[in-house]
């Protein structure tokens, strides 16, 4: 959730909503207003889309989704060698730690990331 507001955040700082705003009044060659034609192109331009989609969630959620799976396998080994110790107790807050700190550390990535994916859908009118 807060990666989201964050998108929509910058969303809105670097001028995305004048970028959408622009790229869909130029969709007049592409698409009329009140007619819409399920065709081979829009199907195809949708399943791209959908794929782009996907594989920018994955690319910016992978290093933290690798890093909080070595967290969590380190806390099991740490169970399986201590097993006096509660790791629910050591785990979740450590989990929670580590996972805001690196949100934090890659926050300029992902603003990088985000103002690229926006400049290419349309020229942001600043």
């Amino acid at each position: 959730r807060i990666l989201g507001d964050l998108a929509i955040v910058v969303f809105l700082v670097i001028g995305g909503h004048r970028g959408i705003i622009l790229a869909a009044s130029g969709l007049n060659d592409t698409l009329q207003i009140g007619t819409f034609l399920l065709s081979g192109d829009i199907v195809g331009a949708f399943v791209d889309h959908t794929a782009r989609i996907f594989r920018i969630g994955l690319t910016i959620s992978a290093p933290i989704l690798v890093a909080l799976l070595l967290t969590n396998f380190v806390m099991a080994l740490i169970s399986r060698a201590v097993p006096t110790v509660n790791i629910f107790i050591i785990s979740f807050p450590l989990t929670i730690g580590i996972g805001l700190i690196l949100v934090t550390l890659s926050l300029r990535d992902f603003i990088t990331v985000i103002e690229r994916l926006l400049s290419t859908t349309a020229p942001i009118v600043g």
